[in-house]
């Protein structure tokens, strides 16, 4: 969804500006991947801001990808901004920034289907983050070995641990916090939006799981722009597949 070079120091005096494809300020710079199914927004007020990017619902009509630019919000509109995107149904990633400390904070969507992988240099407190794991390489080539084995033998591949030490993953709604001086990591909390099924024995579940899969499917913009399916050789993609050709 987005790639992304972060200064600390660049927090507390620089103010955001969007030029061209980009949110830039001081040595920092955040590229949002432009596509028709996904659409990003800059909220700033005089303390913080905050720069989002998320999945594009089915019911929108596809406008622009240029990010939106909302400038000098006052409290309850930042924070009904904001609010939105904690609520918003798909997935996406949330760049959060006060100048006063300063702090910056990211966050990820509790579906977790997009990955960004993160790597913070302690000596410059500069964050680096990235869609596409093959450039975090160049911050570190030590190879964690534990994680390695878990691989191995237990096909574990879906951590925020990865296989390169320094170099983690934002799984689905978890949280970074990094400031001048210490960095976090706060795996957050997924609940499932599953349908009870209990007391329900009489139902069919396979026309249960036909209706929500054509819904999943259809709250994405897939009328637009093409879609593409990555088959496996299993049930699952093949199942996707035909959903989404039938939407």
């Amino acid at each position: 969804m987005l790639k992304a070079t972060l200064k600390i120091a660049d927090l507390e005096n620089v103010d955001p500006v969007v030029k061209g494809g980009s949110i830039e300020f001081g040595e920092s710079c955040i590229w949002p991947f432009q596509h028709k199914s996904l659409e990003s927004s800059l909220v700033k007020s005089t303390e913080q801001w905050f720069f989002v990017i998320r999945e594009r619902q089915g019911a929108a009509d596809g406008a622009g990808v240029h990010s939106v630019v909302i400038d000098h919000a006052s409290t309850d509109q930042f924070r009904q901004h904001y609010q939105k995107c904690m609520h918003w149904p798909l997935d996406f990633i949330v760049i959060e920034a006060a100048r006063r400390g300063p702090r910056l904070r990211v966050r990820a969507g509790h579906i977790g289907s997009l990955p960004i992988y993160f790597h913070v240099e302690e000596r410059t407190r500069t964050v680096t983050l990235s869609w596409d794991f093959v450039e975090c390489f160049d911050k570190s080539r030590a190879i964690d070995a534990e994680i390695i084995a878990h691989h191995l033998s237990m096909r574990t591949f879906y951590s925020a641990r990865q296989a390169c030490v320094g170099v983690n993953l934002l799984t689905a709604g978890s949280t970074l916090y990094v400031d001048r001086s210490e960095t976090s990591f706060d795996y957050g909390a997924t609940t499932s939006s599953a349908p009870e099924l209990s007391g329900r024995e009489e139902s069919d579940h396979v026309l249960e799981f036909s209706d929500t899969l054509q819904a999943v499917v259809r709250s994405r913009p897939t009328t637009f722009c093409a879609s593409a399916v990555e088959l496996s050789g299993g049930m699952d993609s093949a199942s996707v597949a035909i959903a989404v050709a039938r939407a």
